[in-house]
Parts: structure tokens; sequence; C-alpha cells
């Protein structure tokens, strides 16, 4: 694979830099490499640019006139299981979702957390995305639904890729 900048980068794109560096990891084994550090930045940045949370650009949202009384409202979006909740790429979900949560709770202005609900005995791991709006009744659920709109297509993308 060529490691060249492409005009945008995808999830896609993404993934198979991510496979590759598997196959480099395997073949030199620790041996620092030219390419490897190429491939190594060529990952950083499409990583950033993948998970910038691009829908910060849109503005602010818009939201309706507060109304009644502040609520709190909570919904709890669960991981689904995927090929990126294996072995070492937990750790890569938990570090790219972090950022995607921080960009995205800015924007919403919702508290947004991952629970890892897994169990020591249990092999199998198991993760919950909390979502948390506290403002008016009316727009608490205006945050909630688009937070909720963009953590689950987010999960669906990493599912996919």
């Amino acid at each position: 694979m060529a490691y060249m900048r492409t005009s945008q980068p995808t999830v896609e794109y993404f993934a198979e830099l991510l496979q590759e560096r598997e196959k480099l990891q395997l073949l030199f084994s620790g041996n620092e490499d030219a390419a490897m550090n190429i491939l190594e930045k060529e990952i950083a940045r499409v990583r950033k640019a993948v998970y910038d949370g691009s829908f910060v650009r849109g503005g602010p949202i818009a939201l309706p006139a507060p109304r009644g009384v502040e609520a709190v409202i909570r919904q709890e979006v669960p991981v689904p299981d995927g090929p990126f909740l294996e072995g070492r790429r937990v750790q890569q979900f938990l570090i790219g979702t972090q950022h995607f949560i921080d960009m995205l709770s800015r924007f919403t202005g919702c508290t947004i957390k991952v629970i890892d609900y897994s169990h020591p005995k249990r092999e199998k791991l198991e993760f919950v995305i909390k979502i948390r709006c506290l403002d008016a009744a009316n727009r608490a659920r205006v945050r909630l639904d688009i937070a909720t709109e963009y953590v689950e297509s987010y999960l669906e993308r990493l599912v996919r890729h």
C-alpha cells in the first residue's frame, strides 16, 4: 500500500492503514523502520481527520425557546460487539471514542461517558455509552436526540469497518 495523503481521509482508508501496520509489526517484530514511522504519521493524520468531530463545523444547535422547569434526561447506547473490541484494539477504540465524545459533548452540551460493564470472570467485553442532558425539558430532549444520533452513527461506522 502506498502511504500517500488522500484528498479526504475515510474510515475505510483508516482501517486499511491499521491492517497494514499489524502486518508490518509481524514482519519486523519491534525493529524501528522508516516505513513504520511514515505509516504511524499517516495513521495519526487520518485518525485525527476521521474522528475530528466534523459535526461541530455546522455551528451551534438550533434549540427551541426553553419551556418548563429544568430536567435531566438520560439514555444509554450499548456498544455492539465487533472486531474493534478484540485484544489491543480496545485501547484504540477507547482513545478514538474519547476524542469523539469530547467533541460531541462540547457540541451538544450533554455529558457523555463510556462505561465498562465487563466482568473479569467473563471473557466478553461490554461497554455502554451513557448520555445525560440537563436543560429545560423540551431543549434537553432535542440535545439528547442529536447526541444519540451521532453516537449511534459513530458506532455503526465502527462495526462496518
